[in-house]
């Protein structure tokens, strides 16, 4: 008797440790969900005259700066991946594609195309440099989406895309012996049509969409880029209602922090050297977009809430 129960504690002693090194030996990433309006990801500006003056941005991004849509990024392979749900497959991004994102479902929601470099490559090239972890991007984005477009009971169909694509990252991950650690959000996203009944209901409205996400989703918290629209006056008073009410929502919730007020403080001091001309001075260029990555990935790890 007491020889099988010896022999029934060594198996389940060798259980314990194969299933601790099994664990020890996947793969620990970092999952990120970004997501907002079109200017997150750019725009597909095919214009390749890189001939303007780029103010207040990194010396190393403008030297990589090829044209308004394109910087290069030089970030070491198999660090940092954009996950697709359409293919279910990680995408390296260290290989400086043309085209970042993916079309989902028909015109109403889908996550958005850029034509170029958008703010996630410097983002993962600073946070990998700063924390160390590997990460993958989930990017779920729609031009000219208000806030309200994304709450979870939206016609749109925004917030479950959101949900659903973060959810596939997760099975993939697991699937394929990754192991995921730190999860949050990275958002950029302002009123497109900054109006009267837009503004007050803006902070009632983000508040449901960031507890939902943190709920559903089980994230550790939410970094915010502050609201920028580069075609009107920065000074409008709507503009600057809603940026007011993204400051006390930074204010009042632990779990969500500044990732940058880069675009409206240089954009408030003339600086619009960080937006495209031409057909569409909504976005910002690529090297603003990457500038902004940055400057979210600096924030982050300087708020202490990467474990």
């Amino acid at each position: 008797m007491k020889k099988i129960i010896l022999i029934t504690m060594i198996g389940l002693i060798l259980l314990l440790l194969r299933g601790i090194y099994m664990e020890e030996t996947k793969e620990k990433v970092d999952l990120i969900l970004f997501w907002g309006q079109s200017n997150m990801v750019g725009y597909n500006y095919e214009n390749e005259d890189n001939t303007y003056l780029l103010k207040n941005i990194d010396d190393d991004i403008v030297n990589n700066n090829e044209s308004y849509s394109r910087v290069l990024v030089d970030l070491p392979e198999g660090v940092a991946f954009e996950y697709r749900k359409n293919s279910n497959e990680l995408v390296d991004i260290s290989t400086n594609p043309y085209t970042y994102g993916e079309k989902i479902g028909n015109s109403i929601y889908y996550s958005e195309v850029s034509g170029g470099t958008n703010m996630v490559p410097y983002f993962a090239k600073t946070y990998y440099e700063k924390t160390g972890h590997k990460l993958v991007v989930v990017l779920v984005g729609k031009g000219g989406m208000d806030i309200e477009k994304f709450l979870p009971n939206s016609d749109t169909g925004l917030y479950q895309l959101m949900v659903d694509k973060y959810n596939d990252a997760i099975k993939y991950l697991n699937k394929n012996n990754y192991s995921v650690n730190n999860k949050f959000y990275v958002v950029y996203q302002g009123e497109s049509d900054a109006k009267e009944n837009l503004v007050n209901n803006y902070q009632q409205n983000y508040e449901i969409v960031h507890n939902s996400l943190i709920k559903d989703l089980d994230l550790s918290f939410g970094a915010m880029v502050y609201i920028v629209r580069g075609d009107i006056d920065i000074n409008d008073h709507y503009i600057q209602t809603i940026r007011e009410k993204q400051k006390e929502l930074v204010n009042k919730y632990d779990n969500l922090i500044m990732g940058t007020d880069y675009p409206y403080e240089e954009l408030a001091n003339g600086n619009d050297s960080i937006l495209c001309t031409g057909i569409n001075s909504i976005h910002l260029n690529a090297a603003g977009l990457s500038q902004v990555g940055r400057d979210i990935a600096t924030n982050i790890y300087n708020s202490n809430l990467i474990k």
